[in-house]
């Protein structure tokens, strides 16, 4: 279990989370760093604003592999934003 807390400071920003069954560090990656094989979208993206105070939750992960998160700001470029984030895995 991946828990996970994100609280922008300012404004919001787009979250999005991917699970790669199965890598490990010596995976392929592609051009952009990005593991090559097979991945699990645990996140759709989806806007989180400061308004509404701290977003947290769960992945359920019941195998090895990579979570990538991803915290985009492209429809922003002008703004910069800040975030507090706190991501604890729990082996059960």
């Amino acid at each position: 279990v991946l828990k996970y807390e994100f609280s922008p400071i300012n404004k919001g920003i787009e979250l999005i989370a991917k699970f790669y069954p199965g890598q490990s560090a010596m995976t392929r990656l592609d051009n952009g760093g990005k593991p090559v094989d097979g991945e699990v979208l645990l996140q759709q993206p989806l806007r989180i604003q400061q308004t509404n105070g701290l977003y947290r939750g769960e992945w359920k992960i019941d195998q090895t592999g990579i979570v990538v998160v991803t915290l985009n700001n492209s429809y922003s470029i002008f703004t910069s934003k800040t975030v507090k984030y706190n991501l604890n895995l729990k082996v059960l």
